[in-house]
């Protein structure tokens, strides 16, 4: 009886394009969900010749064009706090290993933009990672695998050259190229575990920002701080405003799968995070991801059709990431009678919630804050009916990440005509759903037709 080698987990990975305009580059998981899977970028499969490679014991078909390392040394990430997005740019552009210890993609070259777009100035920033790498596997000799046909033939109805004022409908065109084949490429993978936590917290109140470092290592139990914190920060005024004022991204990936889930979920609990801590050995996945752009790949590609439209490609992309529009896009939170509380949090660092609600739940207990609407029902017992809550998303126009938590019944996010969806049963105090990659309003102002009234 024969037996399937199985292909490298990696492969489903190498050779794909990622939008670097759309991506949080703090979040594994927001990464992955800009991958754009419609077309390989680098055509892996037609690489005829593979090699089989033991990887922890397991034997994996690899194609010549892989190659893997097992000596990959674990970079691990301590706890360091920044009050501004500027500093935190600055630190992570100074050091080199500090993208591979606190990002989810290489920061180097044009993807450095997109980190800069994620440090926002209004924002302040804590980091943490525990990190155990396993191997890493980067495309090699790839230039003969690069997809020309699909490539050209779209580039071919791109505007050229890309103007120097160009026009809404330019940009459209290129935006609408890279959200099917992106900006970048991924040439190399890390694999193994990790715990990878980044909180920021909007800067206007000042005994937050004197606590910040407090306010997180309280936040999270101890796990950024080998366990200690300052419990009697959970008294204290300013907590209770920080706990409004913030926002965080968590991600665990490999090790224990149950336990990684478990701590997804209860991401402030250190004896669980000390549990799968233990079993990082196992069940390596995706933590790490290189890139490289695609207009440098297409300068050498056989077709000068395609090759001479690299530096539209560039251009188009440093276009993008430096606009400063302001895109508000109207939000319909929509909270059934069942529920006791729910809130929607933005998760992505650049965007933020309008200064505004533009209508008020009927009753009306609100938390609001530049991260997250939280409703509350403090009738203990009572339905108070259905809750239709109206706010923007502010933000340049890309997609955004948000989540929607609460104890039970149902909530809906209504953004640009699609529903997003969480619903609880009350099993537990809190049930939380992300959503990545959600469009927003490709104009700059909110339609004066308010389409949520046709809810009430």
């Amino acid at each position: 009886m024969s037996t399937v080698i199985p292909q490298l987990p990696a492969t489903k990975w190498l050779g794909y394009g990622v939008d670097m305009t759309a991506c949080t580059p703090l979040d594994i998981n927001s990464v992955i969900s800009a991958i754009k899977r419609d077309v390989q970028i680098i055509e892996t499969q037609r690489e005829q010749r593979y090699s089989v490679v033991d990887i922890g014991g397991i034997d994996y078909n690899v194609p010549r064009c892989v190659a893997v390392a097992q000596d990959v040394k674990s970079s691990q990430g301590t706890y360091v706090t920044y009050p501004s997005g500027s500093d935190a740019y600055s630190a992570f552009q100074s050091d080199g290993n500090a993208a591979v210890r606190y990002l989810a993609i290489s920061a180097t070259g044009t993807a450095a933009m997109a980190v800069r777009k994620a440090l926002s100035d209004k924002n302040q920033f804590a980091f943490y990672s525990f990190n155990n790498g396993n191997y890493t596997a980067g495309l090699r000799n790839y230039l003969d695998l690069l997809n020309e046909s699909k490539l050209v033939e779209a580039v071919k109805a791109l505007p050229s050259p890309f103007p120097r004022a160009p026009s809404a409908s330019d940009i459209n065109a290129y935006k609408a190229f890279f959200d099917k084949f992106g900006t970048h490429v991924v040439i190399n993978t890390m694999y193994g575990a990790r715990f990878q936590l980044a909180v920021w917290a909007d800067r206007s109140n000042g005994d937050v920002n004197n606590n910040f470092p407090r306010n997180v290592a309280a936040q999270f139990r101890g796990i950024a701080s080998d366990g200690s914190y300052d419990e009697a920060v959970f008294d204290e005024q300013q907590y209770q405003a920080f706990r409004v004022l913030n926002q965080f991204l968590v991600s665990v990936q490999g090790g224990d799968p149950e336990l990684a889930k478990k701590l997804t979920a209860d991401p402030m609990n250190y004896e669980l995070y000390k549990e799968w801590t233990a079993t990082v050995a196992a069940n390596p996945d995706i933590i790490n991801f290189t890139t490289s752009e695609l207009w440098v790949l297409i300068r050498d590609a056989a077709d000068r059709d395609l090759a001479t439209r690299a530096n539209d490609l560039q251009d188009a992309f440093e276009y993008i990431m430096s606009s400063h529009e302001e895109v508000n896009t109207l939000v319909v939170f929509d909270i059934d009678a069942r529920s006791d509380w729910a809130e929607v949090g933005l998760l992505t660092p650049s965007a933020s919630i309008s200064d505004k609600v533009y209508s008020a739940p009927k009753v009306p207990e609100l938390v609001h804050s530049p991260t997250k609407i939280r409703w509350l029902n403090r009738l203990k017992g009572t339905s108070s009916g259905r809750q239709i809550i109206t706010f923007g998303f502010i933000n340049d126009g890309s997609p955004v990440d948000f989540c929607i938590s609460l104890g039970k019944g149902k909530a809906n996010i209504i953004l640009e005509g699609l529903t997003f969806t969480q619903s609880a049963q009350g099993e537990s105090a809190w049930s939380t759903k992300i959503f990545y990659q959600a469009r927003v309003s490709p104009v700059s102002e909110i339609s004066a037709s308010v389409r949520w009234l046709n809810l009430r």
